[in-house]
């Protein structure tokens, strides 16, 4: 259970709400520009785009749910139960697997065009990271300043669709979500209501200039489609996440926590070969 958003202004910003019942020791990871990228079933990068997010690191390896890179382009994982269909690998496309289509886009692409033309030869394979990290069901939303897109792998297979309102929840599929837009729902927690109620505050929202100013609406965004732990619903928002992808900073939010943390690419040496790790959650 998860909602993101696009918001341009001055500048671009980018959110996103992570909802779970429990945590795996997030934490901002930083991919420089040198560090080797290997990939399951295609060739590794010695070179690419730096990108910096929140996710967790393996082995030494960076798994994302959400970042941008050097460029600006931004990308987040929503849960997708029950819809996402990934694939045996097949030989006329390249084959990805969902744990690393967050570093294969925002490696190679700046813009949402780059990003459509790369995905539409990319085949989501089948295949977990390890024995202990299974695959979960995964779709995508990707945003530069000029227009968002979302990616959902599916049976019929994996559909790139613009994305106009901005913004991107769960269930049902993204056509059955707009078309739920021209719907009467009740405002609650279900993945419908929420993606309504986000997309009438983005689009409401007024061009603010001054940072900190962006920074708290789109928190105050996320914190009303945000989801409240309970006894009856163990889900909550674990993290808010503000990403100004115009100066390449990441801000987030935790649960109980009015702080709002701050972690600048540009504070970081991108041309290094070794992931660097930030604050832990």
């Amino acid at each position: 259970m998860c909602t993101a958003l696009n918001y341009v202004s001055e500048k671009h910003y980018f959110g996103r709400n992570f909802d779970w019942n429990e945590g795996y020791g997030e934490k901002v990871v930083i991919t420089p520009r040198n560090f080797k990228i290997q990939f399951r079933y295609e060739n590794a990068m010695d070179t690419h785009f730096a990108i910096m997010g929140m996710g967790i690191v393996n082995n030494n390896y960076p798994l994302y749910y959400d970042g941008v890179n050097e460029y600006g382009l931004c990308m987040a994982g929503l849960n997708f139960p029950d819809n996402a269909v990934y694939k045996e690998c097949v030989c006329d496309k390249k084959n990805i697997t969902s744990y690393e289509i967050v570093l294969w886009v925002l490696s190679q692409c700046k813009t949402t065009d780059e990003a459509r033309t790369l995905l539409q030869n990319t085949n989501i394979a089948n295949a977990a990271f390890s024995e202990n990290l299974s695959t979960s069901p995964l779709h995508w939303i990707v945003s530069d300043r000029n227009k968002s897109i979302v990616i959902e792998p599916v049976s019929e297979g994996l559909m790139i669709y613009d994305n106009h309102t901005n913004v991107l929840a769960n269930n049902p599929v993204f056509p059955k979500q707009l078309e739920n837009l021209k719907k009467d729902i009740p405002y609650g927690p279900s993945s419908e209501s929420r993606f309504k109620r986000a997309v009438e505050l983005v689009n409401s929202a007024p061009k603010i200039i001054d940072e900190s100013e962006c920074v708290k609406k789109i928190t105050d965004i996320l914190l009303e489609v945000g989801r409240v732990k309970t006894e009856e619903e163990p889900k909550y928002t674990i993290y808010s996440a503000c990403i100004n992808a115009t100066d390449i900073i990441y801000y987030y939010k935790l649960y109980e926590d009015d702080k709002i943390y701050k972690v600048s690419l540009g504070d970081c040496d991108i041309s290094s070969n070794k992931i660097i790790e930030g604050n832990v959650l």
